[in-house]
């Protein structure tokens, strides 16, 4: 095993990633002195903890959540966050299909464009872009909390579940693996230094409502773009949608009811002409 640590900086973007401490196949010696003074040396505001259970178990164990909190005080004291800990195993399911990814993204960016060169021009390439990484985080999650991932698959999709409750983007997601894909995406697009609006955007689009605020509008056109890739056939079956995403969409769609089946039927083409260009 071994233990790595992420150092952020007060926004939380990436300072450096280290390798503080390697064990035997089954455990790892890890010692708060030294992560606090590895923190102070980067004059870090935040940390993210990592390391592989060679097992294949992908739940924390006890030692581990007892870890996590002796770090976190240690840490409190030089007044830096700790803001995940995961723990990463070997995984032979096959929860995302890549393909299938792919198109489900390229579909969710040129809806999203189209959407936005008809009713917010200035958008039209901000929106394409977070359309091809709106689901980022869910990638995170099939490598880092498989388990979790079939968990709220599985919960979020059974026959009994109420479809009038969210099935994404809150709470059962959050039981079920720990985080939610939004925020996996948040923290990995900050540290890639994009745009903050792109960052809110794609972080936000699976609640674009933005209560008790008003909507973020580039969101907005994400999460229209999402659910029109399903219309179109480019639905992503590792994410779970529900009654919830047509509700929260139904002011948006009343206004441009047209529009939507307009770029439902250009869809499949457009979807095939760029995953021809991008090899997908």
């Amino acid at each position: 095993e071994t233990f790595v640590v992420v150092f952020l900086d007060a926004r939380m973007r990436v300072i450096a990633t280290e390798e503080l401490f390697a064990g035997t196949l089954q455990q790892t010696s890890v010692y708060p002195r030294e992560v606090v003074k590895r923190a102070l040396h980067h004059n870090a505001g935040g940390v993210i903890f990592g390391h592989p259970h060679p097992s294949g178990q992908c739940e924390p164990s006890r030692a581990d959540e007892f870890l996590t909190q002796t770090l976190k005080s240690a840490l409190s004291l030089v007044d830096v966050r700790v803001l995940d800990h995961m723990v990463v195993a070997p995984t032979t399911a096959t929860i995302i299909n890549l393909d299938e990814f792919r198109r489900h993204s390229v579909a969710t960016a040129c809806a999203a464009q189209a959407l936005a060169r008809a009713t917010a021009p200035a958008l039209a390439n901000n929106a394409f872009v977070a359309g091809l990484l709106h689901d980022l985080g869910l990638i995170v999650q099939w490598r880092l909390r498989p388990a979790g991932l079939t968990e709220w698959r599985r919960r979020a999709m059974a026959p009994d579940r109420d479809q009038h409750q969210p099935a994404g983007g809150g709470d059962l997601e959050s039981r079920c693996t720990g985080t939610t894909h939004a925020y996996c995406a948040r923290v990995l697009l900050t540290a890639w230094n994009l745009p903050p609006s792109l960052v809110e955007a794609v972080a936000g689009h699976d609640r674009p409502d933005g209560a008790p605020t008003t909507a973020d509008p580039l969101a907005m056109l994400v999460a229209a773009g999402d659910m029109l890739a399903a219309d179109a056939g480019h639905a992503l079956a590792t994410e779970p949608v529900g009654y919830d995403r047509e509700l929260r969409l139904s002011e948006f769609w009343s206004r441009h009811e047209e529009l939507r089946i307009e770029v439902t039927a250009m869809l499949p083409d457009a979807v095939t002409r760029l995953c021809a260009v991008f090899g997908a």
